[in-house]
């Protein structure tokens, strides 16, 4: 067993890279704690980046106000909401587009009616 391990400690970093850009957010958080080589690795901005692009699709910079692609992944997988939660109004026919600011305090909506809505979102209460 200790020769197992040996051989994994001895892969290089670039390969391991390889490796963990298959895993999904809870295997790589999982595989960071292994040891200091792998932490290193699965700490790597590009995997978590490459996270938001292929997961939540996701595909822009990093917000001014943001500081690592694993927070942005963590925030727009377990604070976004994915259920009805209000409605929006002022379009009079479909909604194609919405769009959060990076704070979550507004949101934008452009319509088949022609209209670009702005409005301020409710502060949401802790239960």
């Amino acid at each position: 067993m200790a020769d197992s391990l040996s051989l994994f400690q001895q892969l290089p970093d670039s390969v391991l890279l390889h490796i963990f850009s298959f895993l999904d957010g809870v295997t790589l958080t999982i595989a960071s704690s292994a040891c200091v080589q792998w932490n290193r690795v699965a700490s790597d901005e590009v995997l978590w980046r490459d996270l938001v692009t292929r997961v939540i699709k996701k595909n822009a910079p990093l917000a001014q106000d943001k500081i690592s692609w694993r927070g942005e992944y963590k925030r727009l997988l377990y604070h976004v909401p994915t259920e009805l939660s209000q409605e929006v109004t002022g379009h009079t026919d479909e909604v194609y587009f919405l769009s959060f600011s990076p704070s979550g305090r507004y949101l934008a909506s452009v319509g088949k009616d022609g209209t670009c809505r702005v409005g301020l979102l409710p502060l949401q209460t802790s239960l």
